[in-house]
């Protein structure tokens, strides 16, 4: 497969095919529960934080980083064949969880059930 451009939303858009390890990724996607895919992570931070220098920190790898900003869109010529594309920065919404009081054990299994959520995998951002 080669390069392509693909119409997504009514515009016409550089697509390319994906990788080695983003066709595993997919299959796997497509053939696995999502546990096997998600990965998720938390941070335990004793110290006040602010939330907005955080967000705008994240904003700014997203910014920076293409890597984050990759969606997966099926050839519509032949449904067989995934691309990736890279869609523009954007800001969107960060969820800030505080769980100062929560137990630890409980948001370990708070964080355990978000990972079982799977992703839509065209389309949208493959993380949060």
């Amino acid at each position: 497969m080669k390069e392509k451009e693909i119409v997504i939303n009514g515009a016409p858009v550089k697509c390319w095919p994906l990788c080695a390890a983003q066709k595993l990724h997919y299959f796997t996607m497509l053939f696995s529960p999502p546990q096997v895919l998600n990965i998720g992570t938390g941070l335990y931070v004793k110290d006040d934080v602010d939330f907005g220098v955080l967000k705008k920190a994240v904003y700014m790898a997203y910014e920076r980083f293409d890597s984050m900003r990759l969606r997966f869109v099926k050839d519509p010529e032949n449904e067989q064949n995934v691309y990736q594309y890279i869609v523009p920065f954007e800001d969107r919404d960060i969820e800030f969880r505080d769980f100062s009081t929560w137990k630890e054990e409980a948001a370990h299994e708070e964080m355990c059930r978000w990972t079982a959520v799977p992703f839509e995998p065209f389309g949208k951002e493959l993380q949060k």
